[in-house]
């Protein structure tokens, strides 16, 4: 009982001290998934058409 009270005391803790750290980190990574998504779709749309000409430009939007 005593290691579960100390478990959420360490949580509660950590959370209170780092939330905005935390939130800002999730934040990042799911918009940096959400770029790669985009980019591998407009890839596949790209292949589909036969439309290489802008994938160059498409890699440095991405990274910019």
């Amino acid at each position: 009982m005593f290691k579960q009270l100390f478990r959420l005391t360490v949580v509660t803790y950590v959370w209170k001290r780092y939330k905005a750290i935390i939130v800002s980190t999730v934040i990042l990574f799911v918009f940096f998934w959400l770029v790669g998504q985009l980019h591998q779709d407009y890839l596949s749309y790209g292949d589909l058409n036969k439309d290489t000409q802008h994938i160059g430009l498409s890699f440095v939007i991405k990274w910019a």
